[in-house]
């Protein structure tokens, strides 16, 4: 079950990016919204964060799932500080890396863990 729970979190990560986007988006051309879109950014990030220290700390994983969890932080740490600079199209280029990297790590853990190899998530 743990290692279910691993991969569900994987998972996670890409709506939290979508949200983080949808939240970008709704700060950046000022959208009536009703939540407070500032704390739900620093809430999406933390989760994010904690997720990937997770990730980065399970003694399981293969090299090729510490590769992809590697490249995963790094794509992520470009997203958020490109926030700053408000420029849309960067936030979106970014934010589709994030997206793909994502995908490859949860790919890469369904592949390592699974009891039939053959069933990777395209």
């Amino acid at each position: 079950m743990e290692i279910l729970s691993l991969i569900n979190r994987a998972g996670r990560q890409r709506m939290l990016t979508q949200k983080l986007m949808k939240l970008f988006f709704i700060q950046r051309y000022e959208v009536q919204y009703s939540g407070d879109v500032d704390q739900e950014i620093m809430e999406c990030i933390e989760s994010f964060n904690l997720t990937q220290i997770m990730l980065m700390n399970y003694a399981d994983n293969c090299r090729k799932v510490s590769d992809s969890i590697v490249r995963v932080q790094d794509a992520w740490m470009k997203f958020i500080l490109s926030f700053n600079s408000l420029d849309v199209d960067q936030v979106v280029e970014l934010n589709g890396v994030v997206l793909i990297e994502m995908d490859k790590l949860v790919n890469n853990l369904v592949e390592q863990f699974s009891p039939n190899k053959a069933l990777v998530v395209k």
